[in-house]
């Protein structure tokens, strides 16, 4: 498997670039794993507060999926507008999966494409993109 966790920027585009050569000249598929962590007990604190660390010996990191990108041609101008008018946010969920804390809260209330398709980004005003969201989650979605 390929190590690309310190690529070094050479241009404001580095990673772009490194997917494109990476998906689409070299043809090769990319992998990422997809991990949890389980909160180490009850005390509220730690999922208040994002500056405590939970210890990994006592809530190691859980793999619960592998998430995979084909080999593919994605960087053309018609996919540029498609992913323009793509929202993706933590709270496209099941209930009981919902972020937790105060700080999860703030980004629902303050960040624009929260949980809902009424809000909008600036950028997507501008330029009259509409908007493509999943209001709600399914697991049909995934098949």
């Amino acid at each position: 498997m390929d190590d690309l966790s310190a690529p070094v920027p050479d241009s404001d585009h580095y990673l772009g670039k490194a997917m494109v050569n990476y998906l689409t000249i070299d043809k090769k598929n990319a992998y990422f794993d997809f991990m949890i962590q389980l909160q180490p007990g009850d005390d509220p604190k730690l999922v208040e507060d994002p500056t405590i660390p939970w210890d990994e010996t006592v809530s190691p990191y859980i793999k619960v999926a592998t998430i995979e990108i084909p080999t593919q041609e994605f960087d053309t101008p018609e996919r540029k507008q498609f992913d323009q008018s793509l929202s993706f946010t933590p709270w496209h969920t099941l209930p009981e999966h919902e972020p937790l804390g105060s700080v999860n809260e703030a980004r629902l209330k303050f960040r624009p494409l929260q949980k809902t398709a009424a809000s909008t980004t600036i950028w997507q005003l501008q330029n009259l993109n509409p908007i493509s969201l999943v209001r709600k989650f399914s697991l049909a979605l995934l098949f």
